[in-house]
């Protein structure tokens, strides 16, 4: 778990890096697109969330 702690620490800041791009240097039709992107990436990581914690059931006694 503390892996993904320190994963969640490193991406913060990215997170705030691409955000501040997005509003300073990106034009709305381009960031229309990015939050589309952004989206479909959200997804895919819920759908693997999802497979990871139904793997971590199945290993359950």
């Amino acid at each position: 778990m503390e892996k993904f702690e320190k994963f969640g620490r490193q991406l913060d800041p990215e997170l705030e890096k691409l955000q501040s791009v997005l509003e300073k240097e990106i034009k709305p039709a381009t960031k229309q697109k990015a939050a589309a992107v952004l989206r479909q990436v959200s997804e895919r990581l819920a759908k693997l969330a999802e497979e990871i914690e139904a793997q971590h059931v199945e290993k359950q006694p």
